[in-house]
């Protein structure tokens, strides 16, 4: 039964693992940062290069907007385009085209690993667990 229980628990661990963890973040905030970039308002041109076709994101425009949506590309001009499957929180029937001009986005946030609470979720989670096992056994031995 103990045996069951610890293969059980590792399991449970490794489970944990293998599910990172994603959150939005800031655009600005997403790995590799650049400087000296030409701005469009808030947003560096080249804070748009760290995108890869398929990114989830959160568009908030200065018009106060917001899109949910999958990064497709960047054209000329520079504009951002996606398929947006959201927009003002209500769901879209069928994801539509969507070409936003970056002079009018406000914010964005794509969504990626959160590598801190991707290894201390895991880390917590296994020191509870050791700590609920540890004390289980010793109450057995007394």
């Amino acid at each position: 039964m103990k045996i069951s229980f610890y293969l059980s628990s590792l399991f449970f661990l490794g489970v944990l693992f293998l599910i990172c963890c994603k959150t939005y973040q800031n655009l600005e905030d997403v790995k590799p940062r650049y400087s000296g970039e030409a701005n469009y308002g808030e947003l560096a041109i080249s804070d748009f290069s760290k995108l890869n076709p398929g990114d989830e994101l959160i568009i908030q425009t200065k018009k106060g907007d917001q899109y949910f949506m999958d990064f497709r590309q960047m054209k000329d001009g520079p504009i951002l385009v996606g398929e947006a499957w959201s927009f003002n929180l209500k769901e879209i029937d069928s994801p539509v085209i969507v070409e936003i001009p970056i002079s009018e986005i406000a914010n964005v946030e794509v969504k990626r690993i959160n590598t801190p609470l991707t290894i201390f979720l895991p880390v917590l989670v296994g020191g509870a667990l050791f700590l609920v096992i540890l004390g289980a056994s010793l109450s057995n031995a007394l």
